[in-house]
């Protein structure tokens, strides 16, 4: 991926603004992952359906976070 090459690349000067951004925008996609899941609970989702969500998009957070090394 290009976080990949960004990463590897060695000279993380030259990619510097652009991992940054990836970074935010990480963190911004976790926040919402959170806020969702809690909108879940809050509007009394099926309990099943919430796990569903949360199981799926958690394998997902962490092949994103094994990605960025």
């Amino acid at each position: 991926s290009g976080y990949q090459a960004f990463l590897g690349s060695g000279n993380l000067q030259v990619f510097q603004p652009q991992v940054n951004a990836l970074n935010k925008q990480h963190r911004q996609w976790l926040a919402d992952l959170g806020s969702f899941i809690g909108s879940l609970h809050a509007q009394g989702a099926d309990p099943k359906a919430v796990e569903y969500v949360t199981e799926a998009f958690g394998r997902l957070a962490e092949r994103i976070k094994t990605l960025a090394g």
